[in-house]
């Protein structure tokens, strides 16, 4: 079976792509011979307007660029080809015009005394510039308002390969005016946060090593007030998101050993959670709905090949199951977004090794119901 710890870091890490070079401002990406280290893909985000993807890409993990590709046309831009060290996390402005992400550089051997600071740029990489102070800790991006003035932050701190955080959120206002940074009410560590829709609430996990809970507290302008856990769980919460209108979270939740593995869905206004799906028949992390909120997408392993795993879909109840990605190659398939109009899911598809050894990976464009799969970065 995959363990957590692979399970986590593969939807937000691990994505390799071997490509062909595309030379944008002064740059090319590099392509991946048989003797280096694969290009890594990751923390796929698509544009409001529905025209690009953003994209992590990078063979070393303390050396990453933000890149683009234009869903029609198919030309990839690298947007930070002269910036040194870690670029990640990027996160569209709501109005398409600009990306947020995080750079970092990492100060000793060991990776563990890192320099982190947020970064704000126009959607074709010009005029990018730093937001608020350089930190000490890894910063994650969680989302920007709906006004487009104010971002908010995630602090990393615990460990940055299994994704556990400080409980502590920094707002960032774009034009570099002011930032504030908020203490999060609980003594576990952070594993998982989303703003909601609206940008009104945040919700967020978090882990005493035996517990998992789940919070929500209002988020007005610069303030954050009415903290209040909502759910608490003995097992692992491995993703929460927020419904497009806002009043459900829907979450993952698994057990130590794998043998239980079920949706849920939370009305925010009754506390109630709702089983969305009845034991599945293989273990299926990270539900996300479509921004229409008819269908959910997840990725799902094949009971008998812990090795394999494909995109799966269903209604918003937990009906109608469908393998969206029977007909694409590569053993992994992970990191779905869907398009802001819902008749698409982007994914990544990563083959590798029985052991989990990186050969190379891609990004893939396919219709909702499965149809029309196109490979956005041929080989």
């Amino acid at each position: 079976m995959v363990n957590k710890f692979w399970l986590y870091r593969l939807t937000f890490v691990v994505i390799a792509v071997i490509i062909g070079a595309n030379t944008i401002l002064g740059k090319a990406i590099p392509v991946s011979s048989q003797d280096s280290e694969p290009t890594i893909y990751r923390d796929l985000a698509w544009s409001p307007d529905g025209t690009q993807i953003a994209f992590t890409f990078g063979s070393d993990y303390t050396d990453s660029d933000i890149g683009v590709v234009n869903v029609s046309t198919g030309i990839i831009t690298n947007l930070t080809p002269e910036m040194s060290g870690r670029q990640d996390w990027p996160i569209w402005s709501p109005d398409s015009q600009h990306l947020a992400f995080v750079s970092t550089t990492f100060e000793s051997a060991d990776l563990s005394q890192v320099a982190s600071e947020t970064w704000i740029m126009n959607r074709d990489g010009t005029e990018a510039k730093v937001l608020g102070e350089t930190q000490s800790v890894k910063l994650v991006t969680v989302g920007f308002s709906p006004s487009d003035d104010t971002i908010l932050v995630m602090n990393e701190v615990v460990d940055y390969r299994t994704r556990v955080y400080r409980p502590a959120v920094l707002a960032l206002d774009i034009q570099n005016v002011h930032h504030q940074r908020f203490e999060l009410p609980t003594s576990g560590d952070l594993t998982v946060l989303a703003l909601s829709p609206d940008g009104s609430q945040l919700a967020f996990v978090t882990t005493t090593g035996s517990d998992d809970s789940i919070w929500v507290v209002d988020y007005t302008g610069p303030t954050f007030k009415n903290a209040e856990a909502v759910y608490a769980s003995k097992h692992w919460i491995s993703y929460l998101g927020w419904s497009p209108d806002g009043n459900f979270l829907i979450f993952g939740e698994t057990d130590a050993d794998y043998s239980i593995g079920v949706f849920k869905i939370i009305d925010i206004d009754t506390g109630e959670p709702t089983l969305l799906s009845l034991h599945l028949p293989s273990e299926a992390r990270f539900p996300k709905y479509a921004p229409d909120g008819s269908r959910i997408v997840f990725s799902m392993g094949d009971p008998s090949d812990p090795n394999l795993w494909r995109i799966w879909s269903m209604d918003s109840d937990g009906t109608e199951l469908t393998n969206v990605t029977t007909e694409v190659d590569g053993n992994i398939h992970t990191d779905v977004i869907w398009s802001p109009d819902s008749t698409s899911i982007a994914f990544v598809v990563t083959t590798t090794t029985e052991d989990y050894q990186i050969q190379s990976s891609e990004i893939w464009l396919i219709e909702a119901d499965g149809s029309s799969p196109i490979n956005l970065t041929p080989r």
